[in-house]
């Protein structure tokens, strides 16, 4: 006898305890294949017998078959004599950095493929809704990217698990070529990839798309060509055609280092390849003839201030307004509005701005003056922090600093982004980059220029002014003066000296290499009654220049210099004690001599201290409440006595007569510089490293040009 199609479904419904019933002229059920608290499953009869089911969640046929213990011939007239079946051929899982599942690609016969995630109770959901992608086999590519191995990305799990069998490390996406998530480059962070593409466009497309995400978070991408394939044949096809481990390796070794511009690169600080595997045994100049080069314009964001593709650098006091212009202008490339001269951009309509703030609130500031400007705030973004993979493969999210230049690339390269602001540059710096060193600095700014050539961004650094006063404005910013040298661009905000209300502010050329001088523009902030914030409010072209804005009286511009090097050791020992010598070697680097760095020891009561008999180090004074060095007197282990030393103590012996011994071996007693004995009583208030008798008198050499001896009296 045969069964209806239909009814055999709806008994295996039932049995399921899916409540199948009339609904209309076909059936409603919940889906056996998810947690389906209301009915989401329609069932109806098609004109030739066969069944009609639709799960409204998404679920495939399969699935739903699959849960009931059906096959897909089961749908189907056994008149209809067409058989119609799949099976599950293979599952593929993806498991976390602790093994746990998270999600599995299931491969059916006749080849097809789809996707699907626990339940919580033995069962699956036919769907990744809400599910992180992960790569395949992410334990063994994590141990193999901390191991140094070559981790190999290939387009399916069919070849990641061949490479496995051969004792390679291997991986891939899920959902096959083209889709490669941008989130999976954390989890090659320092690891040596090549990637083997199929051998057909959409092989070679994927391999791009796949180095271009991870060249910046590996330590090196190399895309390997395998000879010998056919059309659409894979590293699998290569193994079964002869291909060898060996000749794999050989083959990667040889393969240059990916980049943008085709294929691989040709560069003279090319490390070599994991397990010493030489990636070229030869250093060999690469230069470009200027004939081939085909002459480029300039891009503005701004004509002739902002520059696209380039940096530019705001410098200016707190409190004129510059953050308050970032937003202005991120407002109107948000919008495809005319510049606050009338003029516009070069770019092709709206364009999406990508905001990095360590100073001003998302909600409090940033999004009120986006409002207040008219900003079309769906296309700007703002950057915050960073998911990254720790030692032990756990997932974890830090602050973004220019240490992640990379997750910068891909927000940009993602939203297509015209404008990145970076505001303040100086809290974004990396803790092992000293702003006032030009070494540092530029180092630092050289891979961001990279981004910005290459994405085509026009990049704002902002950044506040120091304390010194007149002088050229190229010297005013703060840090190391390879800061604006870096830049192509640089603006100065300041307050129009003509202005007695200080309400008005100018915005003026300091730096521009690639276009004429401009005329200043003035502005001012004016409040937004609506928004609770201010908005800047334009007010045409300005006499006032650079030099106008940052002169001063001549008798201020002495103290330039003792101002600097005040910052200088304000930096220098913002994190503990450090070695007078260093001090005074890194101060000579960016040219400030040991008498100006003497003086502003004195302006600021840095305090000098002696590490026993060795050598003398420098610290900023404490702040109220902070324990301090002559805090800590009595817990030193060689003090036998736990009696505080305090420097208005007249008399300098301790009972049993052993204070000047012990605080001769004391690391944490001022010594002097001259005698190297304790500085103490009197001459110890005047909290400078010597006795007054032993003061030393500077020679003629040891004054700067610009001090006289009547000021060091």
């Amino acid at each position: 006898m045969t069964v209806d199609p239909l009814d055999k479904l709806l008994q295996a419904l039932n049995r399921s305890a899916c409540d199948p019933r009339r609904n209309g002229s076909g059936w409603s059920a919940k889906c056996p294949a998810h947690e389906d608290k209301n009915p989401s499953l329609s069932v109806d009869k098609g004109v030739d017998g066969r069944v009609l089911m639709t799960c409204h969640a998404g679920c495939p046929v399969e699935a739903i078959t699959d849960a009931l213990g059906l096959s897909l011939g089961d749908l189907f007239s056994k008149t209809d004599g067409t058989k119609r079946t799949k099976r599950i051929d293979r599952t593929y899982e993806y498991v976390d950095a602790s093994g746990a599942v998270q999600y599995q690609t299931v491969r059916y016969s006749p080849k097809d493929f789809k996707q699907r995630r626990p339940n919580g109770s033995g069962g699956w959901i036919w769907n990744l809704k809400g599910v992180e992608p992960i790569p395949y086999r992410l334990p063994e590519l994590l141990k193999g990217a901390a191991g140094g191995d070559w981790v190999f990305v290939v387009e399916g799990e069919k070849d990641a698990d061949c490479l496995v069998g051969k004792g390679l490390v291997a991986t891939c996406n899920s959902g096959g070529a083209g889709k490669f998530p941008p989130s999976h480059a954390g989890f090659f962070s320092g690891a040596w990839v090549a990637i083997l593409p199929d051998n057909d466009e959409p092989g070679r497309r994927h391999a791009a798309q796949v180095a271009s995400i991870l060249q910046r978070s590996s330590r090196e991408v190399r895309v390997v060509e395998l000879p010998g394939l056919a059309d659409k044949e894979d590293v699998s096809d290569w193994f079964i055609k002869g291909g060898t481990v060996d000749a794999l390796l050989h083959l990667t070794a040889e393969a240059g280092a990916w980049s943008p511009s085709g294929g691989a690169a040709a560069t003279a600080d090319r490390e070599a390849g994991p397990q010493g595997q030489p990636a070229d045994p030869t250093r060999r100049p690469v230069s470009i003839c200027m004939a081939d080069v085909v002459p480029e314009h300039v891009r503005w964001l701004w004509y002739p201030r902002i520059p696209l593709g380039k940096l530019t650098v705001f410098d200016g006091d707190p409190d004129v307004g510059k953050s308050t212009v970032t937003i202005d202008l991120s407002a109107r490339v948000s919008n495809g509005c005319p510049l606050p001269d009338g003029t516009r951009s070069d770019l092709e309509g709206p364009a999406e701005v990508i905001l990095v703030s360590a100073e001003d609130g998302a909600g409090d500031t940033i999004r009120p003056r986006l409002d207040a400007a008219g900003a079309a705030v769906e296309r700007i973004h703002l950057l915050t922090e960073v998911d990254y993979v720790d030692d032990n493969g756990c997932l974890r999210r830090r602050p973004w600093t220019m240490q992640d230049l990379d997750v910068l690339k891909l927000l940009v390269l993602e939203h297509r982004a015209q404008l990145v602001v970076i505001d303040p540059l100086m809290a974004f710096l990396p803790s092992s980059v000293s702003s006032y060193s030009d070494q540092d600095v530029r180092g630092a700014l050289a891979p961001l220029a990279r981004l910005a050539e290459e994405t085509g961004a026009a990049v704002v650094l902002v950044r506040h002014l120091n304390k010194a006063g007149g002088g050229n404005a190229l010297y005013r910013g703060g840090g190391s003066i390879g800061i604006i040298g870096a830049a192509r661009s640089a603006l100065l905000f300041a307050k129009d000296p003509s202005d007695p209300s200080g309400d008005r502010k100018v915005m003026a050329r300091e730096k521009g290499n690639l276009a004429p001088a401009w005329i200043s523009l003035a502005y001012e902030l004016v409040p937004s009654e609506e928004h609770g914030c201010a908005r800047v409010r334009w007010l045409g072209e300005s006499a006032q220049t650079a030099a106008t804005l940052l002169a001063v009286p001549a008798s201020s511009e002495k103290a330039s210099a003792i101002d600097k090097a005040a910052a200088f050791l304000r930096e220098t020992l913002g994190d503990g004690p450090v070695a007078q010598k260093q001090i005074v070697d890194e101060g000579r680097k960016i040219g400030i001599s040991e008498k100006t760095l003497q003086r502003a020891k004195k302006d600021i009561n840095v305090r000098s201290c002696k590490v026993g008999l060795g050598e003398w180090l420098w610290e900023l004074p404490p702040e109220d409440g902070q324990v301090t060095t002559d805090d800590n007197v009595g817990r030193v282990g060689h003090l036998q006595h736990d009696q505080e030393i305090r420097a208005d103590e007249g008399d300098q012996t301790l009972e049993g007569g052993h204070f000047e011994a012990e605080a001769m071996f004391n690391p944490l007693v001022l010594h002097c510089e001259v005698c190297e004995q304790p500085v103490l009583g009197e001459d110890r208030q005047t909290g400078l490293p010597w006795h007054e008798s032993c003061r030393p008198e500077p020679t003629a050499e040891e004054f700067d040009a610009e001090y006289s001896k009547e000021a060091w009296a």
